[in-house]
């Protein structure tokens, strides 16, 4: 059983992460308010860019890896300190993904299940569920919060929202490939791409 004293760090350590998804929620929210196509494509080009070269870097250097884990402050899971990609850059990957592959609805419900389903789902699971795992209350939040984005964000029809949040809470729930923030919009996309 762990102890207070262990689990509060982890605990912060995934609300700072969920924070930075749900923050994040601003490119699906800009994206959906109009900003163009191009300049999103460009712009997280552009920040892919700079995440794989601090990932290059953090690996080259032990200096600039111990200066990274200290700049994140302990949000880094310990898979990603011994060498895996991070969730930021996985995120990237995901976001960009939706925005090259997808029309401009379905780039945003998937960029919105990543950023604030995902995030909400862990926050609630936390607070309401089983310390450690996955919890029908994350997975109900996650829900009704990509159900919303979908159908008040990215403009789906209610219908395809819901089918839209059930496959993202699907895939986020029961990880089969991938990290979850390339699953989840990948899973978003095929399921759009029926249409």
């Amino acid at each position: 059983m762990t102890s207070p004293d262990t689990a509060a760090p982890a605990v912060s350590r995934e609300g700072a992460r969920k924070t930075l998804h749900l923050a994040t929620s601003a490119v699906p929210l800009a994206s959906a308010v109009g900003l163009s196509t191009n300049w999103l494509r460009w712009g997280l080009l552009a920040a892919l860019g700079v995440a794989l070269g601090v990932e290059l870097a953090r690996r080259q250097s032990s200096t600039l890896a111990r200066a990274f884990s200290r700049w994140t402050v302990g949000m880094l899971r310990p898979s990603e300190v011994g060498g895996a990609l991070t969730g930021a850059t996985w995120m990237l990957v995901g976001y960009l993904g939706a925005v090259l592959l997808g029309p401009r609805d379905a780039a945003i419900a998937a960029m919105w299940a990543v950023a604030a389903g995902d995030g909400v789902a862990t926050l609630v699971g936390r607070r309401w569920g089983t310390p450690g795992a996955k919890s029908a209350a994350g997975s109900l939040a996650m829900l009704l919060v990509t159900f919303a984005g979908g159908w008040g964000v990215a403009g789906l029809a209610p219908s395809w929202a819901l089918g839209v949040a059930l496959a993202a809470t699907v895939a986020e729930r029961w990880p089969t490939f991938a990290n979850d923030n390339v699953r989840i919009p990948a899973v978003v996309l095929l399921m759009l791409s029926i249409r």
